[in-house]
């Protein structure tokens, strides 16, 4: 389950289930095939996933991934990890979407693992999509440590680095009934926790619902985060909505959670740098061409040499509950 929602985290797919119109919108050629690199390394159990693919045409379906790279994740205590290639073994049809089921070596406990890939349409999935995942073999985060990542693909190196920041930890976690925008209401996660109004933090929340048939059902949002930082907060946070930070889009109307579901929610810790690349992304995506509004911008990546994405390093804290409101 865990593996699962890491990889959704990483690649964020967006399944739109309504109809839509193609637009050929032109897209400069220089812009076309750049590298794309997403991963995270936590505090959390390992290991932790990493991919790397290329930008495509907006109407395009997804993004080819690139199998040949070469990465290494290496911290200051002197640990340095050569990234293990995932590769594709076989496709999952669940009787309503298609999955990519990849195989790793677990070499954390020295076992076979797998781990599903949503694929954004209803359609075979092809062999690029699953492509350029990677895994760690033996790397493990901690807070306070700084941690590099390096990838070479031909001839051209990329690195970013960050250091891990101090967790801040959930204290409670509960589902409540909250009224919605059409005038209804929906079960929602709630959350108390104790933040540091000294020290400049910046918080990233998710969250995941799972169902009985072990399903996440929530991925298919279209962005499953918010992010916050602390100028304006209590040293007591009580009650917090996790869609109360900055995102995209809230929660989806209906139902948000049905009987017996499992509800995590987990709450990052994260740096000033990666609260300004979603922060970025945010604003672009608001972006509506009035004459008022920003222009759009592309996110600021931490990675040299002009790749695009983002080597996120986060101390989190998760809980879960589960869903017993309705009778």
């Amino acid at each position: 389950m865990k593996l699962r929602s890491i990889i959704t985290g990483i690649i964020l797919p967006v399944l739109f289930l309504s109809c839509v119109e193609n637009m050929d919108i032109k897209v400069p050629e220089k812009d076309l095939g750049r590298i794309v690199i997403e991963g995270e390394i936590t505090d959390d159990e390992p290991p932790y996933f990493f991919r790397v693919s290329k930008t495509i045409k907006l109407n395009e379906n997804y993004n080819p991934g690139i199998g040949e790279a070469l990465i290494i994740l290496e911290d200051n205590e002197g640990t340095k990890d050569t990234l293990q290639h995932v590769k594709r073994e076989t496709v999952y049809y669940s009787g309503q979407w298609y999955y990519c089921r990849l195989i790793y070596d677990n070499k954390y406990y020295n076992r076979k693992d797998t781990f599903m890939v949503p694929e954004p349409l209803k359609i075979t999935v092809p062999k690029e999509f699953a492509e350029g995942f990677f895994v760690t073999n033996k790397i493990r985060g901690k807070q306070n440590n700084t941690y590099t990542l390096t990838v070479k693909y031909g001839d051209n190196v990329y690195t970013a680095s960050e250091q891990m920041p101090e967790r801040t930890v959930i204290d409670s976690l509960w589902l409540a009934e909250k009224a919605n925008e059409k005038e209804g209401s929906q079960i929602t996660p709630f959350l108390n926790f104790r933040n540091n109004p000294a020290k400049e933090n910046y918080y990233l929340f998710s969250f995941k619902r799972v169902g009985p048939e072990e399903m996440l059902r929530q991925d298919r949002r279209i962005w499953p985060f918010s992010i916050v930082d602390n100028k304006h907060m209590p040293e007591n946070v009580m009650a917090f909505n996790p869609n109360d930070g900055e995102a995209v889009r809230g929660y989806p109307d209906g139902s948000l959670f049905f009987i017996n579901d499992t509800a995590t929610v987990r709450l990052g810790t994260i740096s000033k740098s990666c609260y300004d690349f979603y922060s970025d992304l945010i604003q672009q995506m608001r972006y509506d061409g009035g004459a008022y509004t920003p222009a759009p911008t592309t996110g600021r990546s931490n990675f040299s040499n002009g790749a695009l994405g983002y080597f996120r390093v986060i101390a989190v804290s998760e809980k879960k509950i589960k869903n017993e409101f309705y009778k």
